[in-house]
C-alpha cells in the first residue's frame, strides 16, 4: 500500500484506520485510477451496504449502496477489489 507521510520499513505491520465510506469495490481489476492502492480482497458478509471483505488475514470494510452490492452481484465468496485513496488513510 502506498502512504505517504507514514514511514515504516516494507514488511513492518501498521494498524490503519480507513474508514467504510472511503473504500470503492470493482469486480475487475482498475485501470487508469488516480487511486494507487487496488487491493484484491474477498466479500465475506453483506448487511445492506455494508460490505465486509477478507484480504488475507486482514479484514476491510466498505459501504456502498444497496443499489452497487446488486449492479456487482456481490454475496459472500465474491471476489473484487477494494480501492483505496491515500489520503483517506488514517494512522490508528
Amino acid at each position: 500500500m502506498l502512504l505517504p507521510g507514514i514511514e515504516a520499513r516494507p514488511g513492518h505491520a501498521l494498524r490503519l484506520r480507513i474508514l467504510a465510506h472511503e473504500v470503492i469495490l470493482s469486480r475487475d481489476p482498475p485501470q487508469g485510477l488516480s487511486a494507487l492502492n487496488t487491493l484484491p480482497a474477498t466479500v465475506t458478509r453483506i448487511d445492506g451496504g455494508l460490505v465486509q471483505l477478507s484480504l488475507g488475514p486482514e479484514r476491510m470494510l466498505a459501504q456502498v449502496t444497496p443499489r452497487s452490492v446488486q449492479a456487482l452481484g456481490l454475496k459472500p465468496g465474491s471476489p473484487c477489489h477494494a480501492i483505496v485513496k491515500s489520503v483517506s488513510v488514517l494512522p490508528s
